[in-house]
């Protein structure tokens, strides 16, 4: 997918999710690119999710490698990998 039809698309999308949420749809657009590598990441092309959202419960998912961010207030938070259930 180009950076063209990822924004034809998400632009779309966005527009109408904006009349329900009152976010802008711009707001929306961006994080979707951000998030997905302009569509172009594992979890959009797999699972269709966009916003890397996480599965809970009996939901449809895919389960994936990610990076987690932690540690003790006041230290530098860490990475760590971790296998994730992410919404399909």
């Amino acid at each position: 997918m180009t950076r063209a039809e990822f924004l034809e698309q998400a632009i779309a999308a966005a527009r109408v999710s904006s009349k329900s949420s009152g976010l802008p749809a711009g707001i929306t657009v961006a994080q979707a690119a951000l998030e997905s590598a302009w569509g172009g990441s594992e979890l959009s092309r797999r699972a269709n999710n966009y916003f890397g959202i996480k599965a809970h419960g009996r939901h449809a998912s895919v389960e994936m490698p990610t990076a987690e961010f932690g540690g003790a207030v006041g230290s530098p938070a860490q990475p760590r990998q971790v296998s994730a259930r992410f919404a399909a």
